[in-house]
């Protein structure tokens, strides 16, 4: 049986044999597996794992897993641009900059979640807010845009929805939210 090729923290040979068709003891093989779990390789890929289910809640692609949280458009905007959208299908119409502006949300204790549809499509989370809604997204559509906050029956807010740039929208509304029509 051959000797474990590792080296002991003084710089000697581990006197422990190797295990069964191994290079290493079975001390040694324990600490190798640990240290490539930890490995800055291995949570590389658990970071792309991440990143990709990330990309796919953005799309409205849940897994009840999945906690929602916001992607930094630094990521999203490159993949939109190749028109790496959707790993189901590619949407049809122009990539346009939505900004959507409203509050202050009444202070009745609860965070209020954040909606988007396009094309009269199915309704998508985008994230959840507190007290005011300030936030950028990309998206990719050619009729429409509906953007609103689920806030309580009754409770009026005043949004704003800004398309590239230019404000398209503005008043006073419920959960009806803004929509904006493209020409």
């Amino acid at each position: 049986m051959a000797q474990c090729a590792a080296k002991l923290r003084d710089g000697k040979p581990c006197k422990i044999p190797a295990r069964e068709g191994q290079k290493y003891c079975h001390i040694h093989h324990r600490q190798r597996i640990w240290r490539l779990i930890f490995s800055g390789a291995a949570l590389g890929v658990l970071g792309v794992i991440a990143n990709v289910a990330g990309i796919l809640n953005f799309f409205g692609i849940t897994f009840p897993s999945l906690y929602h949280t916001r992607i930094p458009t630094s990521t999203i905007l490159p993949l939109m641009q190749t028109q790496i959208i959707s790993p189901t299908a590619t949407p049809k119409g122009r990539l346009y900059m939505i900004e959507f502006v409203a509050g202050p949300i009444p202070a009745d204790g609860e965070l209020h979640n954040v909606y988007f549809s396009v094309d009269d499509g199915v309704e998508q989370y985008l994230f959840t807010a507190g007290t005011k809604v300030d936030h950028q997204f990309y998206v990719t559509f050619s009729r429409s845009i509906q953007v609103r906050v689920a806030i309580r029956p009754g409770t009026v807010l005043y949004e704003e929805l800004y398309v590239n740039g230019e404000k398209v929208a503005s008043k006073y509304t419920d959960n009806s939210g803004l929509t904006y029509q493209a020409h």
